[in-house]
């Protein structure tokens, strides 16, 4: 019995600490690219061809598009200097999520700057309480820039 008030009170302890923490994060990385930034902008304002290098739990966003699981427009755009996507999810976490992406040309091409913010709902705070987000949602992040680079190099 005592056994079970224990778990019950951890488990209450769990859900107010989550339900406690911020909502909303910001995740942000940034590559360089042997490439002009009127190439890359090229990829990245083609809504197929961001899909393709853009990345989510480890897949691009391309295979949620087509699954009919997300859905990516463009914001803004600003061209060779910046371009901001809408992202929304409707599986496996229902969620909003923008981009800014920024591009500054360098002497041997471009810095790129890949930045992502939302809020997460409960189910992700509480994900948010045993999973690092910075580290996984970075680790996409990382992961499409190298894309990114990949295809604006070729």
């Amino acid at each position: 019995m005592i056994v079970a008030f224990v778990i019950a009170g951890l488990v209450g302890l769990f859900l107010a600490v989550a339900a406690r923490r911020p909502a909303g994060y910001h995740v942000e990385r940034a590559l360089e690219v042997a490439a002009p930034t009127d190439r890359v902008f090229r990829v990245l304002g083609d809504v197929e061809q961001l899909a393709d290098v853009f990345m989510l739990f480890g897949q691009p966003v391309a295979r949620l598009v087509k699954a009919g699981k997300a859905r990516i427009t463009i914001d803004e755009r600003v061209p060779d200097q910046k371009l901001g996507t809408k992202l929304e999810i409707e599986s496996p976490m229902k969620s909003t999520s923008t981009c800014a992406i920024t591009l500054v040309r360098t002497s041997t091409g471009s810095t790129v700057t890949w930045a992502m913010d939302g809020s997460h709902n409960f189910a992700g705070r509480m994900i948010g309480m045993l999973v690092n987000m910075d580290k996984m949602l970075g680790a996409d992040l990382e992961k499409g820039l190298a894309r990114l680079k990949a295809v604006a190099e070729r």
